[in-house]
């Protein structure tokens, strides 16, 4: 990583954004999404699988808010892509191969937004607002494994994150060790 002050300016400054998205959508799920589900389960944040039970409780007590339903939608739909957008393009100016930095950045956001798509999807084929009493009685047969893949997806994505922003901060780290020693 040999890049000037003047060079490093817009990839901090998109880092920041990014993080600024990220940390408002942490704190909006947190806060007000959280405490509505069972256990405290965010299925977007949740690293390991979990099942359409798991899901479906989910839906059911965050649905029973339609303010919230509206939060977690719009956080999904609108706000979570633009961090994605904003990451991404950070992690491809981190990168001295731009080559692996832009492969590495359309992985995450694949998987990111590949998982906000499924999640989108099945919270309203769960309709959110309409539940049925008997979950064994739910008429979703055809949805019964796409959980369990979305959980692979989530696990993807949170384990690709963290690897990435480690790889970065391990790069700035070496690099600025680095320019210290030099005479």
């Amino acid at each position: 990583m040999t890049e000037t002050r003047a060079a490093a300016r817009p990839r901090r400054a998109i880092g920041f954004w990014a993080l600024v998205i990220f940390v408002g959508m942490a704190v909006a799920l947190h806060w007000r999404i959280a405490p509505l589900s069972p256990g405290g389960f965010l299925p977007q944040a949740h690293l390991g699988s979990y099942s359409l039970r798991d899901l479906y409780g989910f839906a059911s007590q965050v649905g029973a808010d339609p303010g919230a339903v509206a939060l977690y939608t719009r956080l999904l739909a609108w706000v979570d892509p633009a961090f994605v957008l904003l990451f991404s393009l950070w992690v491809v100016l981190s990168f001295d191969n731009r080559t692996l930095g832009i492969c590495l950045a359309l992985v995450f956001a694949l998987l990111d937004l590949t998982e906000n798509g499924m999640l989108l999807y099945l919270l309203s084929a769960m309709r959110w607002e309409y539940f049925f009493v008997n979950f064994d009685d739910m008429p979703v047969p055809v949805l019964t494994d796409a959980p369990l893949f979305l959980s692979w997806i989530t696990s993807a994505k949170l384990v690709m994150a963290a690897s990435l922003v480690l790889i970065i901060a391990g790069q700035a780290l070496r690099t600025r060790l680095q320019s210290r020693t030099k005479p």
